[in-house]
């Protein structure tokens, strides 16, 4: 591993220590990484994670709501019910407008 690796790298390997459920001391010895480096990039992450930065999340799927249900009542009315709509309150407004 390169001497002058930046944040980008450490906070990667941070992550991926974290989520081997391996302890600091195992994982750095695995990895080939200096354990008081490791803990010195750990600690200078830390102090720097309440500033505020964007973070790239990679999004796998965008779920795209139906479109809405369009009700064209008597009298002019136009309705447009969402997915998910309570079908009492429904009732109620048809029988509303139908009046």
């Amino acid at each position: 591993m390169g001497k002058h690796q930046g944040p980008t790298f450490w906070a990667e390997q941070i992550r991926r220590c974290r989520e081997s459920g391996k302890s600091q001391k195992a994982f750095c010895q695995d990895t080939g990484l200096a354990r008081s480096t490791f803990e010195c990039w750990k600690r200078k992450l830390q102090k720097t994670a309440g500033s505020s930065h964007i973070v790239a999340v990679p999004v796998e799927k965008m779920v795209r709501a139906s479109p809405p249900l369009r009700l064209h009542v008597r009298g002019g009315y136009l309705l447009e019910v969402e997915p998910g709509f309570c079908q009492q309150t429904l009732r109620e407004i048809l029988e509303v407008v139908n009046d």
